[in-house]
C-alpha cells in the first residue's frame, strides 16, 4: 500500500505541476494513474485485513488494522485530488 501511495503522490505532483500548462490529455493521464493506484489499494487493503485476522495477537491486530486504515484513507484522499485534477482538465481547457 505504501508503494501505491508513493506512486499516487508522484502522479499528484506531476498533475499539479501540469495544471498551469492546461494540457488536458496529460492531466487526464495523471488523474487516471492516481485513480488506478487507489483502486489497486482497495484490493490490497481487503487482502491485508483478511490476512490480519489469521493472527491471534489482539494487540497486533489493532495496531496493524489502524495502519492499514490510515494508508487506505490516504489513498482515498489521493482519489479526491485526481477528481479535482480531472474537473480542472474538463472545465478549463
Amino acid at each position: 500500500m505504501v508503494s501505491l501511495l508513493v506512486t499516487a503522490t508522484q502522479e499528484i505532483y506531476k498533475g499539479v505541476t501540469e495544471l498551469h500548462k492546461g494540457k488536458r490529455e496529460k492531466l487526464l493521464i495523471h488523474s487516471k494513474a492516481i485513480s488506478k493506484c487507489e483502486h489497486d489499494g482497495d484490493s490490497v487493503y481487503r487482502l491485508a485485513i483478511a490476512n490480519l485476522f489469521e493472527t491471534h495477537d489482539a494487540i497486533d491486530i489493532i495496531k496493524l488494522k489502524e495502519v492499514y486504515e490510515t494508508l487506505e484513507n490516504a489513498l482515498d484522499r489521493s482519489r479526491d485530488v485526481a477528481d479535482a485534477i480531472e474537473d480542472v482538465a474538463l472545465k478549463y481547457r
